[in-house]
Order: C-alpha cells, then structure tokens, then sequence
C-alpha cells in the first residue's frame, strides 16, 4: 500500500520566479518561469502549505562576487583587490552591498578590451539570430537596436554596451529563447493531445 506525500511547506523566489515543494524538510519537487508563479497563486490559497517567500538578492550578490572574481583574474589584478575593496571601506568582498557590487563590476568593466567587446557583440547577435532578429550590413542595424533599447532588454543600442552589459543582455536572450523553446513544446504537446 502507497502512503501518500503531504506537502507541508513551499518556497517560492520572486526574483528566479522559482518555486520548490517540501514535505518534512525535504524537497519534493519544483518549478520555475511562469508554472512557478501559477503554482505559488495556489498555494497562496491553500491555508495547508506554509509559503516562504526567499529574497533571491543575496544570491545574486555571490553571483557577482564570483562575477568580480572572475574579472579579477581575468585582467590579472587579483593582487589589487585588497585596494579595490579599500575604495569602498570594506576588507572583504563579502561585505560589499548589492549596489556597491554592480557599481564596482561597471568600473572594472569599462577598461574592457576591443576584443572582449567584439566576442560579446558576437554573442549577442547569435542569440538576436536565434530569435529571429537580423541586423548586418545588408540588413541595417535597426531592428537589432530597436529590440534592444526596450528596457526589458537592455536599454542600450548595441554599440554602445560594455562587456558587463552585454554579458547581462546574452543572460535575458538566453532567457526568452528558452521561454519562446517552453512555449513551442507546450503548444506541440497540447496539439499531440487533441
């Protein structure tokens, strides 16, 4: 005889539009996107499941910790970092606020190669051609930047991005192509099922 599971709690992150089920302390199962939301507004309703909303921003703070470690060693300053972290009146990387972190990544980026500049353009036209959005020479660079400059996306024409922008805005393409692949293989589903 099966003994049926009982949900008792539900974490649900609004910045990662994730949520996750447990029964006892341990994880059931989760969603993420869309289902996620849908999921929470459910349990919001169901005085059964305890719902615990997490704030997701220290999680995107050890991103850019590790972001900033990343740049560091990449520009070959890592030595520098005590100094750096001087500027801002902390010894650890740590103790930096979400603020002062994209501020510091901004100024370590803006001394951003040519080359560096140049692949993440690249990047960025790759995922605006998986999208359906062309731009070159024969094209006109119009559509691309008209996509672009909306501030769900970037806010910015391509040129004139840093290596940091345009790192985040490969992160949102990246995201609405797997959000337009969901969508596709939700609609050839529900079509296989009619």
């Amino acid at each position: 005889m099966k003994t049926m599971t009982v949900i008792t709690k539900a974490v649900y992150e609004p910045l990662s539009n994730r949520i996750t089920f447990f029964a006892d302390d341990k994880i059931l199962y989760g969603f993420c996107g869309s289902i996620a939301h849908q999921h929470m507004l459910k349990v919001l309703l169901n005085k059964d499941i305890e719902l615990i909303f997490k704030d997701t921003t220290d999680m995107e703070t050890k991103k850019l910790i590790k972001q900033m470690h990343a740049i560091l060693a990449a520009k070959g300053i890592m030595d520098m970092k005590l100094e750096i972290l001087e500027k801002y009146n902390v010894s650890s990387s740590k103790d930096l606020t979400y603020e002062q972190l994209t501020e510091l990544i901004a100024n370590l980026n803006k001394v951003d190669s040519s080359d560096a500049i140049r692949h993440n353009r690249s990047v960025v036209l790759c995922w605006l051609g998986k999208l359906g959005i062309k731009g070159g020479a024969i094209e006109g660079w119009d559509a691309v930047n008209n996509y672009l400059v909306q501030p769900r996306i970037s806010g910015k024409v391509l040129y004139a991005m840093n290596v940091a922008e345009l790192m985040n805005t490969t992160e949102r393409l990246r995201m609405i192509y797997q959000k337009n692949q969901n969508r596709a293989q939700d609609i050839k589903r529900l079509e296989k099922l009619n």
